[in-house]
């Protein structure tokens, strides 16, 4: 069984969650499977919507981003606007 960590600090970076690289576990049970990753993407923002978010004991607003990044961030927290935080 593989195991994925999820960080919740990589939704204030735009590096956050391997950058939005697919987990090298992945690539490698695509390929055992003749699967072509490139077909998809690898869904961070889901997982990180259906795993992270609600563990999260703050208001938390995500926000998906189009990018080559870290595809899910966060926006808010407890109201806070904290997009600055992506970049430094």
């Amino acid at each position: 069984m593989t195991e994925l960590t999820l960080f919740s600090r990589d939704l204030l970076s735009k590096w956050g969650f391997n950058d939005g690289d697919d987990p090298e576990w992945w690539l490698d049970w695509c390929d055992n499977r003749g699967i072509d990753y490139n077909a998809f993407d690898f869904p961070w923002a889901a997982i990180v919507r259906k795993y992270l978010v609600p563990a999260i004991e703050q208001d938390l607003t995500v926000v998906d981003i189009e990018t080559i990044h870290n595809p899910i961030r966060a926006e808010t927290v407890n109201g806070a606007d904290v997009r600055e935080a992506w970049y430094g």
